[in-house]
């Protein structure tokens, strides 16, 4: 039993060392640009984007990759959440 929760532990620091990566958003392409600034809804929640909503460029912070245009507060939220 104590070799089971002492590899359980030592399972638990890699996968939060893995999961603390902070990866900035490659740099997008001209067709990314475009979508961005034609996208009507967000690719988080899928509602449409309002004149005084702010839209901003959501990404995986572990790939770097570019996902969609999003609202501001969707990206915020969007997170693992940890217990």
């Amino acid at each position: 039993m104590i070799h089971f929760v002492q590899k359980l532990t030592e399972i638990k620091k890699d996968i939060f060392e893995k999961m603390n990566v902070n990866k900035h958003m490659d740099e997008l392409t001209y067709e990314q640009n475009i979508e961005f600034r034609n996208a009507t809804n967000c690719s988080i929640c899928c509602k449409k984007f309002q004149e005084d909503d702010t839209k901003v460029r959501d990404h995986c912070h572990f790939t770097g990759k570019y996902r969609g245009a999003a609202h501001v507060k969707c990206n915020l939220d969007y997170s693992f959440k940890l217990f």
